[in-house]
């Protein structure tokens, strides 16, 4: 769905993959570095997953990832 919207190219099947994955895991949150997950936009993506039925997922950089975590446990 993210691919045939435009969101990824066509060749990152595997990025694809890994997204619909993660949310018919109910991931929340994708830590990763690849930087075609990290330049989805957050409103399309999340409106694809809505008209898939899927629940969101958020990709977010791992710096991201540990500076939101460290700011929690304070």
């Amino acid at each position: 769905m993210i691919r045939r919207r435009g969101f990824l190219d066509e060749d990152k099947v595997n990025d694809g993959i890994i997204l619909a994955e993660a949310a018919l895991f109910d991931v929340k949150v994708l830590v990763t570095s690849d930087h075609h997950l990290l330049d989805l936009e957050g409103a399309n993506l999340g409106l694809a997953f809505a008209d898939s039925a899927l629940p969101p997922v958020a990709p977010i950089h791992p710096k991201n990832f540990s500076r939101v975590f460290r700011a929690r446990r304070r």
